[in-house]
């Protein structure tokens, strides 16, 4: 039990009676809040009985799980991982291995470490099951890639029927580590196999299949179809993409977090939850903001027809996606990082004019008071799609 920080001392006005509540961690259980109990009157709907209860619509204040794997610095409000900042981790060069070492596995791996985990990974990605390959390329090629995706995951574990607990009766990960980690690997290298066969028939191009010596970058590039010519991976962009990958390994308790523990916690597969979590960050106002925020840039067309948008997204008749984060009350820390490698990249207004319509958009709306007293400023979301777009 975790030490007791101070107390907060209740009176209800309703009944006079006082109660005294624990504080750690600058937190109180919501469970001591229902000790203080309210007259009686009539018939409870609650299990709670008359016990008081904590309503917070969104879930805005209220803590839902202590992590011991991400936490933020209240320097910088960036992320930091097990103690490590970002930072840190690009300057030790971290590659996915490390850090799903660290994040997963609990520890930064040594070198023997670190290569049994790539071993792994790369041994499970060569595993493509013919029936997420049908599955796969049973869509047009142009549908949605999502939609892909959640049908490719789900088509993978129906491949794999003894990792699903409810066919077997049994909580087979639950309190049993070493098999949680297997299917926490098996389940990474399923969402690549998926991500690059998705990419390929988007791509008509051939699936080229993971190696038993690649790292994972280089093999979920060899089989999203990113690579040049004689087959290779490019180094720069391979390294460019592992230090954004830091940058976006955690970013607390999110969306998709939330409802990927909501549905681990009814012990289903890794997999399954993976699904879950991919399908609910798809919203515009989460990762889909990207999407979203792509697809209005479009709409808007001219520099000369940002006023007039930013008009209508004050009249909340159009949404500026992008804008703000809920995770960050100051600017985000991750955006200067983003437009370092956008400069890596030499994306500029000539190389993407839609590159010219974001900027013309932040630079008219910093100055707007609608939106500075309102703390709304472009977050990482909103440059990101041009990281992506010129790889």
């Amino acid at each position: 039990m975790t030490s007791v920080d101070g107390e907060l001392s209740i009176e209800d006005s309703r009944t006079s009676a006082k109660y005294r509540i624990p504080i750690r961690n600058n937190s109180i259980l919501a469970a001591d809040l229902v000790k203080i109990r309210g007259p009686k009157k009539g018939k409870s709907l609650t299990k709670n009985g008359d016990g008081l209860l904590l309503f917070d619509n969104g879930l805005q204040y209220t803590a839902i799980k202590k992590s011991k794997i991400s936490a933020r610095d209240a320097a910088t409000g960036m992320p930091l991982y097990r103690g490590y900042s970002m930072e840190k981790l690009t300057e030790m060069g971290a590659d996915f291995e490390d850090l799903f070492h660290l994040m997963v596995l609990g520890s930064y791996p040594n070198a023997e470490e670190r290569e049994w985990l790539r071993a792994a990974l790369a041994k499970e990605m060569m595993e493509v099951p013919d029936a997420v390959v049908k599955v796969v390329q049973a869509f047009p090629r142009d549908s949605p890639a999502m939609s892909m995706l959640l049908a490719g995951l789900s088509a993978y574990i129906s491949a794999y029927p003894h990792g699903i607990p409810a066919l077997q009766g049994s909580f087979i990960y639950h309190a049993n580590p070493r098999l949680a980690d297997k299917a926490a690997i098996k389940t990474t290298a399923a969402y690549a196999v998926v991500l690059g066969l998705v990419s390929c028939h988007r791509k008509r191009i051939p699936f080229k299949r993971a190696s038993a010596s690649g790292t994972f970058y280089s093999n979920l590039f060899t089989m999203m179809g990113m690579v040049g010519p004689n087959d290779q991976v490019d180094p720069k962009i391979l390294d460019l993409f592992k230090r954004g990958a830091i940058y976006n390994a955690d970013n607390g308790m999110t969306h998709s977090t939330f409802v990927l523990l909501t549905a681990a916690s009814a012990f289903p597969d890794p997999i399954s939850c993976l699904t879950s979590a991919v399908a609910a960050a798809y919203g515009p106002l989460h990762y889909g903001a990207q999407e979203a925020m792509w697809n209005n840039l479009q709409s808007i067309g001219a520099k000369e027809n940002v006023p007039a948008f930013l008009e209508k997204v004050k009249r909340k008749e159009r949404r500026l996606f992008g804008y703000g984060h809920r995770a960050f009350a100051v600017e985000d820390p991750r955006l200067k990082p983003v437009m370092g490698w956008l400069r890596e990249l030499n994306v500029s207004e000539k190389t993407q004019p839609l590159f010219g319509l974001a900027n013309e958009i932040d630079r008219v709306a910093s100055k707007d008071e609608y939106f500075r007293t309102r703390g709304l400023s472009a977050n990482a979301d909103f440059y990101t799609a041009f990281y992506f777009n010129a790889m």
